[in-house]
């Protein structure tokens, strides 16, 4: 009978926490009053937009990854809903993702979703990135030692810092001052300026092929520089 009983409560906590490899914690923030995002620790996902004709939200995915993920059970259960905080400082979201659990039996993977108001700064510091930006903002810095980018919209200042980058930006605004800066060592960049009518741009690599038919306007209000080791980019 306790062989039976044994048997029981293991194959429910396996049950229990095949349900569970995903976890959810959508924060009850109020972000309506925000002007900056600040987005640090080790890796995540971010989908960020200011789109007015939605509301604003702020959420975080947790989900299992690895060989082990499925298989979590009462003997193997390494929870980390506990690893990552968000939280408002004054006019500041605040977003501090926590570490994988590279001993653990499974990893975990932190999904971050935001629609923030028009103009809001954005900051994100982490290890290794993938990330999707839509809408207007002030400005975005990003600082990442790999990471996949994909921006269309408009901001005042962008500046994006990466060992390893793969970037793919659009600028939707003609007539609206803008500075790109962008530096890493390895470089795939496709960068579409069409927006403006007149951009000013400097590259300057170890090594580079650089794919345009755009010549380059000194002191227009759009400019871009861009500066690595190894750098392949289409400017359009």
């Amino acid at each position: 009978m306790k062989r039976i009983l044994l048997a029981a409560v293991i194959l429910f906590g396996v049950w229990i926490t095949l349900g569970d490899t995903a976890t959810r914690a959508d924060a009850p923030l109020d972000i309506s009053a925000i002007t900056a995002v600040a987005i640090n620790g080790e890796a995540s996902s971010v989908d960020i937009t200011t789109a007015p004709e939605q509301p604003y939200r702020a959420s975080l995915a947790r989900h299992r990854s690895g060989w082990f993920a499925r298989w979590n059970s009462v003997w193997s259960y390494d929870d980390c809903s506990d690893s990552s905080r968000m939280r408002i400082d004054g006019s500041l979201l605040r977003i501090d993702v926590g570490m994988s659990s590279w001993f653990g039996m499974s990893d975990c993977r932190y999904d971050i979703r935001l629609n923030v108001p028009r103009d809001t700064a954005v900051a994100i510091h982490q290890q290794a990135l993938s990330a999707r930006l839509g809408g207007e903002f002030s400005a975005v810095t990003i600082d990442a030692k790999a990471a996949d980018i994909s921006m269309v919209g408009h901001a005042g200042t962008i500046s994006v810092n990466s060992d390893a980058l793969r970037l793919r930006m659009g600028l939707d605004k003609s007539g609206k001052p803008e500075a790109a800066t962008i530096s890493a060592r390895m470089l795939e960049a496709d960068l579409d300026f069409a927006a403006a009518p007149a951009l000013s741009y400097t590259v300057t690599a170890k090594a580079s092929f650089v794919d345009t038919a755009r010549s380059s306007t000194p002191n227009a209000p759009v400019s871009l520089t861009i500066t690595g080791e190894f750098v392949h980019a289409t400017i359009r």
